[in-house]
């Protein structure tokens, strides 16, 4: 597995450094240890920054790159041009109210780059407990996939989680309009033919798990469950190359959900779905 980790100065980037080594420590992994720098001025410290980076990873394939110009656009380039399975990144907290509305190195990084990207939060680097989102559509079966074989290799407990629509406000309160996780499983629909899938092929990896259910909004509903159930991981799917006038008018949750988890999050690439032909 290629794994491209992105620093900036350190300390700073040493969340980043150790989830990244976590997951690189996993299964045999090729790691490289990027840093971007504005000018030649940067070099010297930039050059003990990788150093000292990669002493800290103490891993026995890593090597390290530098590159100049802008963040986001050197970071993806490398990750591009390698051809890396996973790009490690730290997590852009948000200061002000326009941060909202203007897309973070981070976020510009997730979004144009083919790897799956690894978003990492200021927290301890561990892999216990892993909640795995899913649309309940087919094209997350990389995203149950990967979960899985994370769990697996960590040693983790892995909590599945489907979010479906809220039930409308003119029938709340009547019990039968909302569908149980057992009743909807036993159904013969696309949505239960996946979930029994996704449950199946953690069994299959030897991971102990849990289905989980939730109604709500998308975004709301994840983070409450990865806060609630003090997760270190959440594992979700995303598209990359996505246009940002869509993001801003229609709505984009990938970005919504990286910055509402309270832990670092996983986007796993998926492709859109296939439509039929007549």
């Amino acid at each position: 597995m290629k794994i491209l980790i992105c620093v900036s100065k350190l300390p700073y980037a040493r969340h980043t450094l150790h989830f990244g080594g976590l997951i690189a420590s996993l299964e045999p992994s090729q790691v490289t240890v990027l840093t971007v720098i504005d000018g030649p001025g940067e070099r010297p410290s930039a050059e003990a920054t990788l150093s000292e980076a990669q002493a800290t990873l103490n891993l026995p394939d890593t090597n390290t790159k530098m590159r100049q110009g802008s963040p986001a656009g050197e970071i993806v380039r490398e990750a591009n041009a390698g051809q890396y399975d996973i790009v490690v990144i730290g997590d852009h907290v948000l200061h002000g109210f326009f941060d909202r509305f203007l897309p973070t190195v981070t976020h510009k990084v997730a979004d144009r780059t083919g790897a799956t990207v690894l978003i990492v939060k200021e927290q301890p680097a561990a892999l216990q407990r892993i909640l795995i989102c899913t649309s309940g559509r087919k094209i997350d079966k990389p995203v149950v996939s990967m979960g899985a074989k994370l769990a697996r290799e960590a040693t983790a407990v892995a909590t599945l989680l489907f979010v479906a629509d809220p039930i409308p406000a003119m029938y709340a309160g009547l019990g039968s309009m909302e569908e149980t996780l057992p009743t909807l499983l036993q159904s013969n629909t696309p949505l239960a033919r996946h979930l029994n899938w996704a449950t199946a092929r953690l069994q299959a990896e030897g991971v102990t798990n849990r289905l989980l259910m939730r109604r709500g909004i998308i975004t709301d509903e994840i983070a409450l469950e990865a806060l609630s159930g003090d997760y270190d991981l959440v594992i979700i799917g995303g598209r990359a190359g996505s246009n940002i006038w869509n993001d801003l008018f229609v709505g984009n949750i990938t970005p919504q959900i990286v910055d509402k988890a309270p832990c670092s999050v996983l986007i796993v690439r998926t492709k859109a779905d296939k439509k039929k032909k007549p």
